[in-house]
């Protein structure tokens, strides 16, 4: 395939680190990421009432699996596991204002 056609690869693997000089990697696994968004119905899961765009109830925003955030509800650093329950399939917009963002 010509490199004119080839597309760079999303990746779903991100480092957190909370200023101490370690990082921890933030990776839920495949089949955790697919039942999250065979969950989310195609539709962002954030209920954040703080957010702007929805300030009651869930996020109207679609997602696909090009554009879609895997976010831990309880951060790694305190301990949250890459479980299942513990993974919101979210739009970006509302991953980037989630409290641990980039944290």
């Amino acid at each position: 395939m010509p490199a004119s056609r080839l597309r760079p690869m999303r990746l779903r693997w991100a480092w957190g680190g909370d200023g101490s000089g370690e990082d921890y990697p933030m990776a839920f696994p495949d089949s955790v990421k697919d039942a999250a968004f065979k969950r989310s119905g195609g539709r962002c899961e954030c209920g954040r009432t703080s957010h702007p765009k929805h300030p009651r109830g869930r996020c109207p925003t679609a997602i696909s699996t090009q554009s879609v955030d895997y976010h831990h509800v309880r951060s790694r650093k305190a301990g949250g596991p890459d479980t299942l329950a513990n993974c919101e399939a979210l739009c970006r917009k509302c991953h980037k204002l989630t409290k641990s963002y980039g944290r």
